[in-house]
């Protein structure tokens, strides 16, 4: 019984649509039976007023004529321009043919009236069809975003954990290119500024100075005999050792002052303020003084000793390389008289 009345229900439906789309598919030729029908009646309505009245209604009966034609190219979108364009130049075809027939000019708007119609309905139905296809292009455009506002909607959550997670990327990214951007121009093991560093800091100076007419100094430090520490304790607490020196030299060292580790146990000194040679000679006492007292190692007491020397701008070099050289120069002298 229910599969009968579903059957049934199923047939009715079918039909239904079946036959809605057959109205449809014949509407738009009602609709051009019914202009062909008025456009032939406005053509024997001009024969008969003039033959039977003698009543001149052209103007009239184009003016319905144009209403007709204009109405089948909207109306009826596929098969109405090229209907109308046909009526048109039928009666222009045969309102030709009677001029010619009979020799009567006064009929020739019969032939210009229904061309400059298809001329008309031309334009119409260009532009129809344009402004057609740009609502099609403007309803596609409204469905494409309405797709994306849905998928945007639906994948937010999913966008808000990606974006977290490029944040947390770049935040380390952004890290790990300070680290590098670090390690470039810091010692590791230290901390202090590096022999790349110290050139540059050394040359920037240089050129201060330079143009201020002022004197900064350059003080190159080595540990005595470092190599016997490492052999007889160990390059861990070769290290370590390195570590409290440097501690020890930033800790005595004037705030404007620069210290570097050039290399091994080599280190560098940057005197930015303009001192005399007594003061220099001074300050480089006690960071000497500071290194010799006793350095505690993981439990190991470790006496150390510094060999110190001392260049100066511009009278002992007029740039970086020369006056670490000379500096260095002055070190090995010192530690040579010392020995």
């Amino acid at each position: 019984m229910d599969t009968n009345r579903s059957n049934t229900e199923l047939i009715e439906r079918f039909g239904t649509k079946k036959i809605n789309f057959d109205k449809k598919k014949q509407l738009p030729w009602i609709k051009i039976g019914i202009c062909l029908l008025l456009y032939g009646i406005t053509i024997l309505a001009q024969v008969r007023f003039l033959f039977l009245f003698g009543i001149n209604i052209g103007g009239v009966a184009a003016q319905f004529q144009v209403m007709i034609s204009t109405y089948l190219v909207i109306s009826v979108k596929k098969q109405g321009y090229p209907v109308a364009v046909a009526m048109n130049l039928v009666e222009s075809v045969m309102v030709a043919l009677l001029i010619i027939r009979n020799g009567n000019l006064n009929a020739i708007p019969g032939v210009i009236v229904p061309i400059c119609t298809i001329i008309t309905i031309s334009i119409i139905s260009f532009y129809g069809k344009g402004l057609a296809a740009k609502l099609a292009e403007v309803s596609q455009q409204k469905a494409e975003l309405a797709d994306l506002y849905e998928e945007l909607t639906t994948t937010e959550k999913e966008v808000i954990k990606q974006n977290i997670r490029m944040a947390k990327y770049n935040n380390e990214m952004t890290k790990r290119e300070i680290r590098q951007n670090y390690f470039v121009y810091f010692d590791i093991l230290t901390e202090l500024p590096n022999r790349k560093m110290m050139i540059e800091k050394l040359d920037h100076f240089v050129e201060i100075a330079g143009s201020k007419k002022i004197s900064f100094a350059v003080v190159y430090m080595d540990v005595d005999d470092f190599k016997s520490i490492n052999t007889s304790m160990g390059y861990h607490h070769g290290d370590l050792l390195l570590k409290e020196i440097a501690a020890r030299i930033k800790n005595e060292i004037h705030e404007d002052d620069i210290v570097g580790r050039l290399g091994s146990d080599e280190f560098a000194l940057i005197i930015r303020r303009d001192l005399k040679a007594a003061e220099i000679d001074d300050y480089v006492g006690r960071i000497k003084a500071a290194l010799a007292e006793t350095f505690m190692i993981e439990k190991a007491e470790i006496n150390i000793s510094a060999s110190l020397g001392i260049a100066v701008f511009p009278r002992d070099g007029m740039n970086a390389e020369e006056l670490l050289n000379d500096a260095n120069s002055a070190m090995c002298k010192a530690y040579q008289n010392r020995h």
